[in-house]
């Protein structure tokens, strides 16, 4: 077992943080459950101290991962039997105990054999194996302490918690609850990553299964379990367990998303989102949106509040938030001279008594700067931006500059703030179905203005926001734009990035210039947008461009 977890503090420390455990490999066929549990333990080391959400997470949090439980039928997959699902234990003329009906609540019912040659054999007693054995004594040693677990399979694309271990039986409140709106909102999050939907019910509904591992550790743990069963959504024959190699990828990427937010859910009284402010402008307020989501604690509105500390000094200012309803707050960091580091946190209290700082264990730190803007277009007016180039044959979905109109896809308004209105976008129009006006038949290019970044020399940065969406329709996720630059009106470029993520709304990008061509007074910059596969549905955006340098005038020298 990898433990992941933040560093120790004495205030905080590792052996009292609360427990999650997500397993895989525990049928032996299903590759795709290994990879993916692997991928989430990679992700979390690798966004920790970037990602607040993360940083917050793996500070107040000891995950436990295990990608492989069933490490003897694992291998056997590989050497002689693709599609084994059970365990080697020597039966006596058979092999193979199916681990995910040893478990000790309930075994010997429901959906699970007494023929040792069956796939569903149970094993002659609960945890008779040793595979089993090891896990539920590693669960053990927690204590108190775990709180929730994830078991990971292949296929279905569903999202199952307990019970399951007999027909009609009912998971009771107000856990029940609990369950179906945790799961739906990993639905969701899944949704939102690829457009590949889970289905998120009870595990009985799907058959009756007694002796499984979720119904051991909610049963008789009482943590939070849920089963996961990863894509594709069928498959013919045991195809669904061999899917093609594309699909690892997508699949723990989708669900890292849901991942995060089981964690959240079942561990933290209050969850916190907001977009993280590094940059501030210098000697001018900045506005902070909180949005506060209960968990296993109701907040109190009144309580919420903005905690700050400028530079070096030690003095923490506290400053009640505003509430704009659906439990969202405002508050101000301070107007702070050029190359001052605002710290900043938030704080409330719950209805139980609790006090809630976030994050528990450190500051944000946005640093004040000074911009020089060259070039600025909110895309409101036509500045002689280009529509076509010569590899286009996009027949429809081309780039048109309006006032967008909403569908899943693309967005309801442009990214400028006030009163803006236009954007580019492809074609803008919703059309009567959400496939009707995308981009179809191949790529459409925007090409900028010839833009100037002479002045601003190798500070100049080019600073964009971009929306993109490939999630959906029936080849999610085939699609990319390619954002490019030139610094010799076009002869030549140069890529910038490919885009493929899809977060559902207006994302800034930024590149300093001279990374990637000498700054010139001859720069353009080209957005290609493709549907290159079949069935997807494609749609992009780009607003608010501007070439700027960030930094203080006038700095003084630094002597040391």
């Amino acid at each position: 077992a990898l433990t992941i977890t933040g560093p120790d503090v004495a205030w905080n420390p590792r052996d009292e943080r609360p427990v999650v455990i997500w397993n895989g490999g525990q049928h032996a066929r299903e590759w795709v459950s290994p990879m993916t549990v692997s991928y989430i333990a990679s992700k979390l080391v690798d966004d920790y101290g970037s990602d607040p959400r993360v940083t917050e997470i793996l500070n107040n949090t000891r995950i436990v991962i295990l990608p492989v439980i069933n490490p003897d039928g694992y291998l056997y997959t590989w050497s002689n039997d693709r599609y084994w699902r059970k365990n080697r234990r020597n039966n006596g003329g058979s092999f193979g105990v199916d681990l995910n009906r040893n478990w000790g609540y309930e075994w010997g019912g429901q959906g699970a054999s007494t023929s040792p040659n069956d796939d569903t054999y149970r094993g002659p007693g609960a945890f008779s194996e040793p595979e089993t054995q090891v896990l539920r004594d590693l669960a053990l040693t927690f204590g108190d302490d775990l709180v929730a677990h994830i078991d990971y399979h292949t296929y279905s694309q569903l999202i199952l918690w307990p019970f399951g271990y007999a027909e009609g039986v009912q998971t009771p409140e107000p856990d029940r609850t609990f369950f179906d709106e945790l799961t739906t909102a990993m639905s969701d999050e899944i949704l939102d990553v690829s457009g590949v939907f889970y289905n998120p019910i009870q595990s009985v509904d799907l058959y009756p299964a007694s002796g499984a591992c979720t119904d051991w550790f909610y049963g008789q743990l009482g943590a939070k379990s849920l089963t996961i069963e990863l894509r594709p959504a069928d498959g013919a024959g045991f195809g669904g367990f061999d899917p093609d190699p594309s699909v690892i990828l997508p699949t723990a990427r989708e669900n890292y998303e849901a991942a995060k937010l089981f964690v959240e859910r079942t561990t933290q009284p209050v969850a916190f989102d907001f977009s993280l402010a590094e940059i501030i402008e210098a000697d001018t307020p900045t506005t902070i949106t909180l949005s506060v989501s209960d968990v296993i604690a109701t907040h109190i509105p009144s309580s919420v509040s903005l905690s700050t500390r400028i530079g070096s000094s030690d003095a923490i200012k506290s400053t009640p938030m505003t509430a704009l309803g659906n439990n969202q707050y405002s508050a101000d960091l301070p107007a702070v001279p050029c190359g001052t580091v605002v710290h900043y946190g938030f704080l409330l209290e719950t209805t139980d008594g609790d006090t809630v700082d976030y994050p528990s264990t450190d500051e944000f730190d946005a640093l004040a700067q000074e911009f020089s803007i060259s070039f600025s277009d909110d895309m409101e007016t036509d500045t002689g931006w280009v529509v076509g180039g010569s590899g286009d044959s996009a027949s429809s979905g081309v780039w048109n500059r309006m006032d967008p109109q909403g569908t899943d896809a693309q967005p309801e308004n442009d990214h400028t703030p006030g009163t803006g209105t236009d954007c580019w976008v492809t074609d803008g129009l919703a059309g009567t179905s959400l496939g009707d006006r995308d981009i179809d038949g191949g790529a459409t290019t925007l090409t900028s203005p010839i833009l100037d970044a002479i002045a601003l020399g190798d500070d100049a940065e080019l600073v964009y926001w971009r929306w993109y969406s490939n999630n959906t329709g029936a080849s999610p996720n085939e699609d990319t734009m390619l954002v490019q630059i030139s610094n010799d009106v076009g002869n030549s470029w140069t890529t910038l990035e490919e885009v493929s993520e899809n977060a559902g709304d207006w994302v800034e990008t930024r590149f300093r210039i001279a990374d990637y061509v000498e700054p010139t007074d001859m720069i353009k910059v080209r957005f290609i947008a493709s549907d290159l596969g079949s069935g997807s549905i494609v749609e992009a955006g780009v607003d608010d461009l501007r070439i700027e340098a960030v930094g203080c005038s006038n700095n003084p020298a630094d002597l040391n």
